[in-house]
């Protein structure tokens, strides 16, 4: 169970799917006679359409094949997006599209036969924080992936790693209340407005974000910015 969240400048829907998108490495495919995983990321194009590149002879090339109109195959497409730290419930949000696939093709890459198959969006959903969020199709495909999230997992993993102390100073900016009970502070999530820490406690947990003074927009103006919040005076603790 998430208790209800502190609430800070945080990512919009749409840009936390995509960065999803960007940086999943398997995606949950349901459709006429497949319901499995593929071990690919979809790229958005500039219109929201999702490509997806796989081995021409793969079951679900066939299955869309088989399944295909003229009107495309109607498919769900789900990706999760899961804590790099170890945690209760490390899912952090999921993010699920319907549409449609188009006929699929062969190309030929890197001395081997690929199949590529175009997925056209008509909905899409974002859950995270107990809550659904529908994403129009249009802002997820304006939306771009966070600036940082490619190096999320390695600079999450590192923190807890090898600089525990920082973890602890950053749990010092916790609103004392909520730290009452906590067996353990962990970072859940970083971006480009911050760092999000797990307050795990015996039955529960709550999810808190300190955030950075101004968006950054790159992986140097994050390490200024995360500096900077380690730095933030911390918070008077309850006298007991």
């Amino acid at each position: 169970m998430n208790a209800t969240p502190v609430t800070a400048l945080a990512p919009a829907p749409a840009e936390r799917a995509r960065t999803i998108l960007a940086a999943t490495a398997s995606v949950m495919v349901r459709t006429t006679g497949y319901h499995a995983a593929i071990f690919t990321r979809p790229v958005v194009d500039n219109v929201g359409d999702m490509v997806l590149t796989m081995p021409y002879d793969a079951q679900l090339a066939l299955a869309v094949r088989v399944a295909g109109t003229s009107s495309g195959a109607h498919a769900t497409l789900q990706c999760a997006d899961v804590a790099p730290v170890t945690m209760r419930d490390r899912v952090r949000a999921t993010v699920t599209v319907t549409g449609r696939f188009t006929q699929p093709h062969r190309v030929h890459t890197d001395g081997a036969d690929r199949t590529l198959v175009r997925f056209t969006p008509e909905r899409a959903t974002l859950d995270e924080d107990g809550a659904t969020y529908p994403i129009p199709i249009d802002d997820l495909a304006d939306a771009a992936p966070d600036p940082i999230a490619a190096l999320e997992a390695d600079f999450l993993t590192h923190l807890v790693d090898a600089h525990p102390d920082m973890v602890d100073v950053l749990a010092n900016q916790v609103n004392p209340t909520l730290l009452l009970g906590a067996r353990r502070v962990a970072p859940l999530r970083a971006d480009r407005h911050g760092v999000v820490l797990r307050v795990e406690r015996a039955r529960d947990h709550v999810d808190v974000r300190l955030g950075f003074s101004a968006p950054v927009t790159s992986a140097v103006e994050f390490a200024n910015a995360f500096g900077k919040l380690l730095h933030q005076p911390r918070r008077c603790r309850r006298q007991r």
